[in-house]
């Protein structure tokens, strides 16, 4: 491990533990998105999301961060376009907002099975 830490291209007490892979940024806005892919020494990627935006007063900015471990690639990517494809549906043709309010969302409690993958996300949508 100690030659691992040789080898990595890091600065800092933390900034040894992960580089910099790729990244991308998404302006919504007053917000921005940003999606970075980071290695650990031990040469595995991992994503982190951030968001920033103003804060109330509008004199610094507010960061929030999702970090994202191999092992909950799919699973994330999986609830994610669930849940997005379920709000599509529901936003779709709405002439009152409010009737989001009424949307049954109980079936995205259910947790996905990754053996089962799409077949169980499939199945939560349809319910619908």
């Amino acid at each position: 491990m100690e030659q691992d830490k040789k080898n990595f291209e890091g600065k800092g007490l933390y900034k040894d533990k992960y580089r910099d892979i790729f990244s991308k940024k998404l302006r919504a806005g007053n917000r921005n998105y940003y999606f970075d892919v980071k290695e650990t020494i031990h040469n595995d990627y991992y994503v982190v999301i951030t968001e920033t935006k103003p804060n109330r007063e509008g004199s610094a900015l507010e960061k929030h961060k999702i970090f994202l471990y191999k092992e909950d690639f799919e699973g994330f990517k999986l609830m994610l376009d669930a849940v997005t494809t379920f709000a599509d549906k529901h936003n779709a043709g709405l002439e009152d907002t409010t009737a989001i309010n009424d949307a049954n969302t109980d079936d995205l409690d259910e947790s996905i099975d990754l053996e089962q993958g799409w077949e169980d996300l499939n199945k939560i949508i349809e319910k619908d």
